[in-house]
């Protein structure tokens, strides 16, 4: 009886995977000029353990009704979202031609540069030849746009309630104190120390942040770790980063 599992799969050519500095953890990875590559594949770590082998090298895998002879064992690298799980994958070499052209370059070298270095060398086999590069780093930080577009988005609303919040306060204690500036004046004179009269005139408005935080916070951090469940790397919410809020409304 056949079992069929979804897997993803990465087409490549040989010499890929020494180029991306892939970790071979048992096994071989394609050959240069190998006729059985097209019979052969190369799984990661996830996909032998969904696969269920305990010796994965020289196991027969059956793709697209062809048997393949599993060669090596990658161990796993993110080539998806690095936020997260990694996948099982099956590498193969079905393809005769490169549909992209990777080039390793060292990391301390500029980009401008390493481009004007290679331009030369493919315009000695298409004079008119155009060169679009699109780099590692870049592709990869381009994955977390979505989290930098939500990390200003969150940050200028927080700011804007931190400074509309503050400008409340502000108007709450100059309400408080004009109300009050006879009974200063007579505290003063009778002796009151400024922190007590400090005290005297914020104690409302302490008592309504500590009201408004004790509701908050717990809601704060609820959302907070509903969201970060989505992600498989990912930090945990420590008090001090939901205290930090509110020790500048009381500063203030």
């Amino acid at each position: 009886e056949k079992t069929f599992k979804l897997i993803n799969e990465y087409r490549i050519l040989p010499g890929l995977c020494e180029l991306m500095d892939f970790k071979l953890r048992e096994g071989n990875f394609f050959r240069e000029d190998d006729p059985g590559n097209k019979k052969y594949v190369v799984l990661n770590e996830e996909a032998v353990k969904m696969l269920g082998f305990q010796n994965p090298i020289g196991e027969k895998v059956v793709m697209f009704d062809d048997p393949m002879e599993v060669i090596g064992v990658v161990k796993n690298f993110y080539y998806g979202s690095p936020a997260q799980k990694i996948d099982p994958i099956v590498l193969t070499c079905y393809r005769n031609y490169p549909e992209l052209i990777y080039i390793r370059f060292n990391p301390t070298i500029n980009k401008a540069k390493a481009t004007q270095s290679v331009i030369p060398i493919f315009r000695q086999f298409d004079p008119d030849f155009m060169l679009v590069p699109h780099w590692s780093d870049d592709v990869y930080n381009a994955k977390f746009d979505g989290e930098k577009t939500l990390s200003k988005i969150i940050f200028t609303s927080t700011l804007l309630s931190l400074v509309v919040a503050m400008l409340g306060l502000f108007a709450i204690h100059s309400f408080t104190i004009s109300r009050r500036i006879k009974e200063i004046g007579i505290r003063k004179v009778s002796g009151s120390t400024v922190w007590s009269v400090v005290v005297l005139l914020s104690g409302n408005v302490l008592q309504r942040i500590g009201i408004s935080a004790v509701i908050a916070l717990p809601i704060a951090w609820i959302l907070g770790q509903h969201w970060l469940e989505s992600y498989v790397n990912r930090i945990n919410i420590g008090l001090l980063l939901l205290l930090i809020p509110l020790v500048i409304h009381t500063m203030i």
